[in-house]
């Protein structure tokens, strides 16, 4: 096992431990399984840990138990349930990099443990972040946004008070009358804004077409005057979804009787247009007028026809 080793480890990646974790083993067999148990005797120079679907941090080892890692500066964990993080903070005091991304909505046990500051938290969505309920600044998030998610967007970040913010949109967001996520008045501290965007129209699945584009850059505006922040990047990609998704499957017999394909050409959509239209090198100059605390803009619009797209960055 590991944990009589002696090597001076800096780097340690552990996965898919079905095959060697039984829940029906004594509790003492389980322990040590746990990554903090189980990499003891490197705990003087690891530096970096990631766990990939490793059930040994469901255990809870006793009270006093829990080695610490001085070194350890970036976590990385995903497909797990229920995460037993209160331990973390003794293992791990001086962590810099916290990546989550659990499985299910399962309540985690956090305990009273806190790191005084984090320099960067990744999960694949808010809930990740939320779910872990880590009471202390983090000065680089993130993490998708959803409709189903945006409930747990304000305490998130009332407690982590970012600096740099990455949020991932989908088209429910974008498309909404008000972004109320950048309006919230937790984002007193933000310096830097990333919003990566992706919108699909048309078929089954896309925006039903009447998204003001323009209205929603005017709350970008508004949001990034009232922190004063310095830099933002756009990405927005823009796809086409198809009528019937299952339509692709489906057998054509012979042509119509006007000689076509019974194929349509489907009209574009006010994003479509928007972003075929869009001046991005204008835009950028004219985000530096509406605010003028911006150092640096970065514009990026993904099309559609044959994924075209426009750049545009600039800085002053």
């Amino acid at each position: 096992m590991m944990e009589s080793m002696h090597w001076p480890l800096e780097n340690v990646f552990l996965s898919n431990s079905n095959s060697v974790y039984d829940p029906s083993d004594p509790p003492d067999i389980q322990l040590r399984m746990h990554p903090a148990a189980m990499l003891r005797n490197c705990c003087a120079t690891l530096k970096i840990l990631e766990c990939d679907s490793w059930h040994g941090f469901d255990c809870v080892l006793k009270a006093g138990t829990y080695p610490a890692y001085p070194q350890l500066e970036s976590l990385r964990i995903k497909n797990l349930d229920c995460l037993n993080s209160a331990p973390w903070v003794i293992s791990y005091p001086n962590l810099k990099y916290l990546s989550v991304k659990t499985t299910c909505n399962y309540i985690v046990d956090t305990g009273e443990q806190k790191w005084k500051e984090l320099e960067k938290s990744v999960g694949s969505d808010v809930v990740d972040l939320y779910l872990l309920g880590l009471p202390c600044h983090i000065r680089e998030i993130a993490f998708s946004l959803h409709s189903l998610s945006l409930r747990f967007f304000g305490p998130v970040i009332a407690t982590a008070r970012p600096t740099r913010l990455k949020l991932s949109i989908p088209t429910e967001l974008f498309t909404q009358p008000i972004p109320t996520y950048l309006e919230d008045p937790a984002l007193t501290d933000l310096e830097s804004l990333v919003l990566d965007v992706e919108v699909w129209v048309g078929g089954w699945r896309g925006d039903d077409g009447d998204t003001d584009v323009d209205c929603f850059l005017g709350y970008v505006f508004s949001a990034l005057r009232r922190v004063s922040a310095r830099e933002f990047t756009l990405f927005l990609k823009v796809g086409r979804s198809q009528a019937f998704p299952w339509a692709s499957d489906a057998v054509v017999i012979g042509e119509q009787d006007d000689g076509s394909d019974g194929s349509e050409e489907e009209d574009l959509s006010e994003v479509e247009i928007w972003a075929n239209g869009a001046d991005l090198d204008a835009l950028v100059h004219r985000f530096f007028e509406e605010v003028p605390s911006l150092e640096w803009v970065k514009l990026s619009i993904g099309l559609p026809e044959g994924d075209s797209q426009k750049r545009a960055e600039s800085s002053r």
